[in-house]
């Protein structure tokens, strides 16, 4: 099995000892799943599970030397030579074993099929390893983590594959509900996995490996009352196409850009524009509150060490348009990462430091100032004391409606309106 973060994982010994212990053990070997949707570059081994969409179906068609003529594919394609063509239905629920070798040779326009179809396989052999053994019920978090950068994508592939992500949450959550899934991908490819845009053309200025998204449920603070509501939503959204902050109503959010440091080397790095992704995702939430309040995410932590002040400030407005946010927490430096010259190349630490200052100065200015009072911010920057008292300074300017609460960085609003000379500053 290759569905935990190591394939040397205890559990899987034990596992294999007896039946009996088998019984104990797949039960928590599945508690914390992963899947990795990467695209097979050398190789395609033989019968994996592939997905007949359509897109796939039509380039088949005109290239049917690439499949030979024995395969439940081949029967496909014979309806549309009779003149009756499959339902999209039909065709979404569709999943064949098929010797995926040709997907190499696919034309240069249709790449992106090899993604789509790496993407349902590995998923989909991770469902049916739970169904087989009826372990669905024990699955509680779920990491999805991608290597494949998507870009330079043409507008009818970009919807094509937004429309087989949706199907793929559908299939995930038709079969398992994990209350945590976290996302590991490239920016380009998080764009996809998170229904969000890039929206700038300055990724590579940044050289940002990965970005971390995190959805959880907090289910053990659930009333009665909240628990019936969540129940019938995911019962009438069972065979729903929607995006992941849709398919359950998700409380917590939780977004890591890594560091942007690598965009102050840059000349004229004021310029330079880091992906977007965030500000697409929280407005992507935004505009689904506005039909079905779902997600409902009361808590925010945000990791971006050393970020432009003025794209953490847009984060942070729209960050203020969720209704139930409660609790706000953010990360902006590393004392580590500014110390390492190779890390900080040609930047300057001063412009780094600068920066940082103004996101603090961006978050209690706009997000803090739009919050319902009683809501929480916290600060998790506290490896020197220089670092925090900046910290305390900058919110005791900035947003003195703020109250702190006890020695540590966390800080709870009061009321705006009881404060008449407060001026707000972004």
């Amino acid at each position: 099995m290759k569905f935990t973060p190591t394939l040397q994982h205890p559990l899987k010994a034990i596992g294999s000892v007896c039946k009996r212990w088998q019984q104990i053990a797949l039960p928590m070997l599945v508690r914390d799943s992963c899947v990795s949707l990467r695209v097979q570059r050398e190789f395609y081994p033989s019968r994996r599970f592939l997905h007949v969409c359509m897109g796939l179906m039509l380039v088949l068609k005109t290239r049917r030397d690439l499949i030979g003529h024995k395969s439940f594919i081949q029967r496909i394609l014979d309806r549309y030579d009779e003149g009756r063509k499959p339902s999209e239905a039909y065709v979404e629920d569709t999943l064949v074993k098929l010797d995926g070798s040709f997907l190499d040779a696919l034309p240069r326009g249709e790449r992106h099929l090899r993604w789509i179809v790496s993407m349902h396989s590995e998923t989909e052999a991770l469902l049916q390893f739970i169904s087989q053994h009826n372990l669905q019920h024990y699955v509680r978090t779920l990491s999805i983590h991608a290597e494949q950068a998507m870009q330079n994508r043409p507008y009818h592939v970009e919807s094509r594959i937004n429309k087989e992500l949706c199907l793929l949450w559908k299939r995930i959550f038709r079969t398992i509900k994990p209350t945590s899934i976290t996302i590991v991908a490239p920016p380009t490819t998080m764009v996809d996995l998170g229904s969000s845009k890039e929206e700038t053309f300055d990724t590579w200025a940044f050289e940002m490996r990965y970005h971390f998204l995190e959805f959880r449920l907090a289910r053990e603070e659930e009333t009665d009352s909240d628990r019936i509501k969540r129940e019938d939503y995911e019962r009438r959204i069972d065979n729903a196409m929607l995006p992941l902050h849709q398919r359950r109503p998700w409380t917590h959010l939780i977004y890591n850009e890594g560091t942007m440091i690598r965009g102050y080397s840059h000349y004229e790095w004021q310029e330079k524009e880091p992906p977007k992704l965030l500000r697409g995702i929280l407005n992507s939430i935004c505009s689904s509150q506005r039909f079905s309040h779902i997600p409902q995410i009361r808590s925010f932590a945000y990791i971006s060490y050393f970020p432009y002040s003025e794209h953490v400030r847009n984060v942070m407005i729209s960050l203020s348009n969720l209704q139930s946010l409660r609790h706000v927490a953010v990360r902006f430096a590393d004392t580590d990462i500014i110390s390492d010259p190779e890390k900080l190349g040609k930047g300057q630490s001063a412009d780094c430091w600068q920066e940082w200052d103004l996101s603090y100065r961006a978050v209690a200015g706009s997000a803090m100032w739009f919050s319902k009072p009683g809501t929480t911010f916290e600060s998790y920057d506290s490896q020197t004391p220089e670092v925090m008292t900046t910290i305390v300074d900058n919110v005791s300017a900035i947003a003195p409606y703020m109250r702190r609460d006890g020695t540590q960085l966390r800080w709870i609003k009061g009321d705006p309106e009881e404060e008449p000379s407060t001026k707000v500053q972004e």
